[in-house]
């Protein structure tokens, strides 16, 4: 009884810790999946770090990926319809990466930091990933390198 008591414990404390992705557009929560997957086939770091940070993932159609987050809680990924048209679970396993990076900033401050600031080093961490996957492709390294020249020269120009 008490080893069936246990069990019942684990199960529910391990159903409470996943994310709960949204369905939405053409089988996009399989996407989102197959991402967190891939993630965890590179860098269990990186899917620890997802997952110390998001408790939700949903979509909408804007042309940018978000993230809403409260101060001391997991928060929310929102990845654009632009992020799924391109076909690329690389590519969704980075905005997840890299909108975590943001959640994980809320999450400790309640509030966003500099905003140039923190798009060169979200991009810097999603970088860091993009570097470790074996067939990424070569748009995911030129957005990235292209979003911190972007954001290092605003910083340059005022903006923090």
């Amino acid at each position: 009884m008490k080893t069936l008591i246990l069990i019942l414990l684990c199960l529910s404390a391990n159903l409470q810790a996943q994310i709960k992705i949204d369905k939405a557009g053409d089988y996009w929560d399989r996407d989102v999946e197959l991402a967190l997957d891939r993630v965890y086939e590179i860098d269990t770091v990186a899917y620890n770090f997802i997952y110390e940070n998001v408790k939700r993932v949903s979509m909408w159609n804007g042309d940018h990926s978000t993230s809403e987050g409260v101060r001391g809680e997991k928060g929310t990924i929102i990845i654009a319809a632009k992020d799924f048209q391109l076909c690329s679970i690389n590519n969704i396993a980075c905005v997840l990466v890299h909108e975590a990076y943001h959640l994980m900033i809320f999450r400790k401050l309640g509030r966003h930091t500099q905003p140039c600031s923190e798009e060169v080093s979200a991009y810097k961490f999603e970088l860091d990933f993009i570097l470790k996957i074996p067939d990424a492709e070569a748009f995911l390294y030129k957005n990235a390198l292209t979003q911190i020249k972007y954001y290092t020269g605003q910083i340059s120009k005022g903006c923090r």
